[in-house]
Order: structure tokens, then C-alpha cells, then sequence
């Protein structure tokens, strides 16, 4: 006995109340089994005209291509939504790179004594700040990379005995001439930031002041110049040499910690 042929029968009479509870449990219990039954039934439900075999098989295949075509509409405007989204990101990260001197060669590198830390310098196109200075960055060694960087047009670096310690001296034409002492151990200890952790005032103005003190005031001299000589051993004696506007010339040892001239040229 064929339940499809029979239940098809049956699905007309239904929709018109012709048929007995009985057969109309049986045709639910087989469209329950049959799929293509199912489909039937459910046409006739809506007053659709019943489809044969044939037509109900390219009915379904129909609705899984539609049902295809929307996953992948759907899909495709996500993916959109996700590149439109992160193209903005995306140009972010690679200009906070850039001005970080990613994409562009290291000028130069000033190791510590005992290569513990490097100090290197990148001369980048600088976007946010065109500018013609430096990009100052520090390191560790074996590929752990801290960076901690700053602007200046010039940098002349010094390191201490200690291999901690660091004597800038730069110059920039809004800022002049300045020499400043970075304590690295502080600087690696924090996050970066566009200033330099650990990094002393400008020293120009301290040595100039104890100059002029340690000349009992008897300035004939206007203008003073500073140009680094050495560290000593101890790591906080500072040899400079200085140049008056007036030709005189000589050097100072500055103990930096306590700001004092440890001895005088005078």
C-alpha cells in the first residue's frame, strides 16, 4: 500500500471537512514522515495548487538557493561592516608606528658600558610634529624592548660608569641648549610616554648659577657656555668644560646629586 498516493487523495477532502478524524490523523502522522507530503499539505493549507513530485523537489531547491544567496548577503555585510570598522584602527596603529620610528633606520646606537641598556636614535619623518630632531628610544638586550620617546633637533649621549646613568646634552631652537642626566632605572621601570621618565631639568641654568656664585659675583662675563668632558668612576662627578662670551675658558667637575661644584676653576 502506498501512504503517499492514498494521503494526496485525502489532503483535498480535508481542506473541504469531507474526511473522519481517523483520516485525518493519518494523513498528519504521514506528513509528519514525508517531507514531500508535508509540502503538499502545507500548500493546500494556504489554497495553493497542489505541485507534483517534480515541482516540489525544484520548489525546494529553489528555497535553499534563496536561503544560500541571504547567508552569503548576510555574511558579506558583516565582513563590510568589520573592514570599515577597522580600516580607521588599522591607519591608527600604523601612524602611532611610524611616529615611533618603526618604519624607518636606526641612525644610531649608544650602548651602556656593560651593554645592559642601548640607547638608540631614530630621525624620522615626524608626522604629528614635522620636526628635524631625533627620535630618542632605549632597550634591554635579547629582543625586550621598552621605548621611551622624545623630540629634540640634536643629542649628544654620555653614559655613566654605573650604567644607569645618562647625560644628555641637546639642542633645539625652542628650547636651546640643554643637558639633562636620565636615571634609566627609573625609566624602565615605567611606561612609556612621550617624556622621558627619570630625566633631570635642564643642568644649564644650575651650572651657570654656581658659576656665577662661585665667582663672588664679580661677573664680568655675560654668557657662559658647557660642554661635557667625562664622568668619574664614582658615576656622580661630571667634568665640563666651560667658554665665557669673554674668550675665558677652563674646566668644572659638578657632583650632580647635591647640585654643588666639587671643585672650583678659579
Amino acid at each position: 500500500m502506498n501512504e503517499c498516493n492514498i494521503a494526496r487523495d485525502l489532503i483535498p477532502l480535508q481542506e473541504e471537512g469531507l474526511l473522519s478524524s481517523d483520516s485525518v490523523e493519518f494523513i498528519r502522522q504521514h506528513a509528519s514522515r514525508c517531507p514531500a507530503c508535508s509540502a503538499i499539505l502545507d500548500r493546500a493549507a494556504q489554497g495553493l495548487p497542489e505541485l507534483n513530485p517534480r515541482d516540489a523537489e525544484a520548489e525546494k531547491k529553489r528555497i535553499r538557493q534563496a536561503l544560500r544567496r541571504d547567508r552569503w548577503k548576510t555574511a558579506g555585510k558583516t565582513l563590510l561592516a568589520v573592514l570599515i570598522l577597522m580600516i580607521p584602527m588599522v591607519f591608527y596603529t600604523f601612524l602611532t608606528l611610524r611616529e615611533w620610528g618603526y618604519f624607518y633606520p636606526i641612525e644610531a646606537t649608544y650602548p651602556s658600558p656593560d651593554g645592559s641598556q642601548i640607547l638608540e636614535l631614530v630621525e624620522p619623518e615626524h608626522l604629528f610634529n614635522p620636526s628635524d630632531g631625533y627620535l630618542i628610544r632605549f632597550r634591554l638586550p635579547k629582543g625586550y624592548l621598552n621605548r621611551y620617546p622624545t623630540i629634540w633637533t640634536a643629542i649628544e649621549p654620555h653614559w655613566a660608569p654605573d650604567n644607569t646613568h645618562l647625560l644628555l646634552i641637546t639642542d633645539s631652537p625652542e628650547d636651546g641648549p640643554q643637558i639633562r642626566i636620565v636615571d634609566t632605572t627609573v625609566m624602565l621601570t615605567q611606561g612609556g610616554t612621550w617624556e622621558i621618565p627619570g630625566m633631570s631639568e635642564n643642568l644649564i641654568p644650575v651650572l651657570t648659577d654656581l658659576c656665577k656664585s662661585a665667582a663672588h659675583k664679580t661677573n664680568v662675563w655675560t654668557d657662559i657656555s658647557f660642554s661635557f668632558s667625562r664622568w668619574e668612576e664614582n658615576s656622580e662627578l661630571i667634568v665640563f668644560r666651560y667658554e665665557t662670551d669673554l674668550g675665558q675658558s677652563g674646566q668644572i667637575t659638578y657632583h650632580w646629586p647635591t647640585q654643588t661644584l666639587a671643585d672650583l676653576p678659579w
